[in-house]
């Protein structure tokens, strides 16, 4: 953590007022779980905004505006000797995690942030400006006193500070839990390119105890102190618990997403240096994919079919659509005339072709995996923007064996297999 940022920002949003209202603030007798959320804050839509010349090493030249999302008002659990540990300051009552603000990132000069050497005033006194750009690789925490007024802004690093945060984890999330978040639009892209290559492209920060429909977020473990849940692409999710004893498992399914959070690991002192960046990424809810399904299914003619790309506004072709929103193999064969089959080749502004859809969101699916490989047989051997083949995402979506072997089968040179992706070098 680097605290005290002195960053001046704003919050606005549909819900804004009740938010901050002391009611939107509930109590429970049980003094592990506070501030657990009542009716009117589940759906609360918190956004921030900052300006440009408040931010260090930001290259534009003229006055821009940045805004991101923020988690629901909570209040700090940790005990006295962590928050000192983390830099919270002891006027700090309510807190919010702020996501990194909407393509800040690409705006700022990291080749010069990443000369500055770690220079933190130990009595807190002196603001750190010199981090704000932090915030737009990871975010961070904004505290609030008892009178809601802002104390510090404190921005998540992955550079070595005398100030720590510890998260346990990963922890298999509730699908109750999973689903909640993403309808109410609480999950938000993460910016990173690491974050990406190895499978996960959104956030949302879960508060101290929060149950969804009767249900923990997830039972292996507790989160007096809230939790970060981690989105596959998929809508698949795992969890990260801020725990003082930052209980991590290197050899869990998500070792690569668990080698960022340790210390030790080569992985975060890459994830350091690296200033490679997502823009535009939209992280889809799951009424979203189910009315394009629907959509899809009913789009017969022409002008229907145009209709429906015209409404999604995206690079992606129908097929893409297809299989990503998991139409079963009838639509899709019927999609599949001499225009579209030629969209199996096609790549998307990140990379995809259709087969890399269908082995992300449907990876057990070895009938429909089998047509698009029928119908373009090369598909297998394209690489998408961080050069995983639809054998890297199969393997890293939990792809049946039946699809393995069909993606194997269609690559007797083992090309995909020994290729790496371009950050890490991870093969399939």
């Amino acid at each position: 953590m680097v605290p005290n940022l002195g960053l001046e920002l704003e919050f606005f949003g549909e819900g804004f007022k009740s938010a901050f209202a002391p009611c939107a603030l509930l109590k429970t007798n049980d003094k592990k779980h506070y501030s657990t959320p009542g009716k009117r804050e589940t759906k609360v839509h918190l956004h921030y905004k900052v300006k440009s010349s408040d931010i260090p090493l930001f290259k534009g030249k003229t006055e821009m505006i940045f805004a991101g999302g923020c988690a629901p008002l909570s209040d700090v659990t940790l005990p006295s000797a962590v928050r000192r540990m983390a830099g919270i300051p002891a006027s700090a009552f309510h807190y919010t995690y702020i996501h990194p603000p909407t393509n800040l990132a690409r705006e700022i000069d990291w080749t010069l942030f990443n000369r500055k050497t770690v220079d933190i005033d130990s009595d807190l006194k002196v603001k750190n400006e010199w981090a704000i750009p932090l915030i737009a690789k990871l975010g961070g925490y904004v505290y609030l006193d008892k009178n809601l007024k802002i104390v510090s802004v404190n921005a998540l690093s992955l550079k070595d500070t005398p100030y720590d945060m510890k998260l346990s984890g990963p922890f298999s999330t509730h699908e109750i839990a999973t689903n909640d978040i993403r309808t109410a639009k609480r999950a938000h892209p993460l910016t990173m390119e690491y974050f990406h290559e190895v499978g996960f492209v959104a956030s949302a920060w879960i508060r101290p105890g929060e149950k969804f429909r009767g249900h923990l977020a997830f039972t292996q473990y507790h989160y007096d102190h809230g939790c970060f849940m981690f989105f596959r692409e998929d809508g698949s999710s795992v969890i990260y618990s801020l725990d003082p004893s930052g209980y991590v498992d290197p050899g869990g399914e998500v070792s690569s997403l668990a080698d960022a959070f340790n210390s030790s690991s080569k992985v975060k002192s890459f994830v350091r240096k690296n200033t490679g960046f997502v823009t535009n990424y939209k992280f889809s809810t799951v009424e979203e994919l189910n009315q394009n399904r629907l959509a899809i299914a009913n789009a017969k003619s022409v002008r229907q079919k145009s209709d429906f790309l015209h409404y999604v506004g995206d690079q992606r072709t129908l097929i893409h659509h297809a299989c990503k929103a998991k139409c079963n193999v009838t639509t899709i064969s019927e999609l599949l005339n001499e225009y579209e089959v030629a969209n199996l080749a096609y790549q998307d502004e990140f990379g995809f072709t259709p087969l890399h859809y269908a082995c992300r969101h449907d990876p057990k699916n070895v009938e429909l995996i089998s047509l698009l490989i029928d119908r373009s047989p090369d598909s297998v051997f394209i690489r998408d923007d961080y050069d995983r083949c639809a054998l890297h995402i199969a393997c890293d979506s939990n792809a049946s064996l039946e699809v393995i072997i069909a993606l194997m089968g269609a690559d007797p040179s083992r090309d995909a297999l020994y290729q790496k992706t371009k950050l890490l070098g991870r093969l399939p």
